[in-house]
């Protein structure tokens, strides 16, 4: 719903025109090897959904990834996801995920959201409330690969969202879980704009975008701050 959704003129996802597919991954009662295994298969799935190499416009833009390994149950900077995210992203898909909800003490973010092998992988996404105040809730940084590297990316709202939920109709949550889809809406608005956009210059262009929050400079609550989507395309080639 929010990064897509819409009920005729009440357009309660970002890029509403947009569309979306999913593969059920998580949350499936099923042993933690089977989720892995399952996730990875995700990743290659998404290459080819339709099972026909031919057409390309099945693959995606981007994909939003609500889900990660709570710390504990994999070695800091755990490499599991590392490849599979690699080659989709080398494949043009820009790939999204949330913090997590272990927040507020430091090295919280989950894996492999907390990888930062350079200063765009892998890019998460942490909450504000309505006040651009970060969520007490909200993973925080550093990363556990490089503690010299801030987490997360960015902020983007996640406090009684309103969207569409299970069973129908509409309702409020709060969690990084409603702040990544905005980031993923806003990668698609801009894909709309400017189909050949790489995903290195997409998420450039989201990061040089933001209102800087909290600490002076980039932290590790609010990462660069929060995208201002009126700017985003100032930062994207034209198409």
């Amino acid at each position: 719903g929010i990064m897509v959704g819409s009920n005729g003129a009440d357009t309660i996802g970002v890029a509403f025109e947009a569309q979306w597919i999913t593969a059920g991954v998580i949350d499936q009662g099923r042993p933690l090897a089977s989720t892995i295994s399952d996730i990875l298969a995700a990743f290659q799935w998404v290459l080819n959904p339709d099972g026909n190499i031919n057409p390309t416009n099945d693959v995606p833009d981007v994909i939003l990834n609500s889900w990660g390994i709570p710390k504990g149950l994999f070695a800091p900077c755990d490499a599991t996801f590392w490849t599979v995210i690699d080659n989709v992203e080398a494949a043009g898909i820009v790939t999204v995920f949330a913090a997590g909800n272990e927040g507020p003490g430091a090295k919280t973010i989950r894996s492999p959201a907390d990888r930062a092998t350079n200063s765009l992988n892998s890019f998460s996404v942490g909450s504000v409330d309505n006040n651009k105040g970060v969520g007490s809730f909200a993973s925080r940084g550093p990363s556990s690969c490089d503690t010299s590297q801030h987490k997360p990316e960015v902020v983007a709202p996640g406090v009684m969202i309103r969207s569409s939920i299970k069973g129908g109709g509409y309702g409020y949550m709060t969690g990084t879980s409603m702040s990544a889809p905005f980031i993923a809406g806003l990668v698609a608005l801009v894909r709309q704009f400017n189909p050949d956009a790489t995903v290195s210059q997409i998420k450039n262009a989201i990061l040089l975008s933001c209102e800087d929050l909290g600490p002076l400079g980039d932290d590790n609550s609010y990462g660069q701050g929060l995208p201002d989507a009126s700017r985003i395309l100032d930062f994207i080639p034209p198409p």
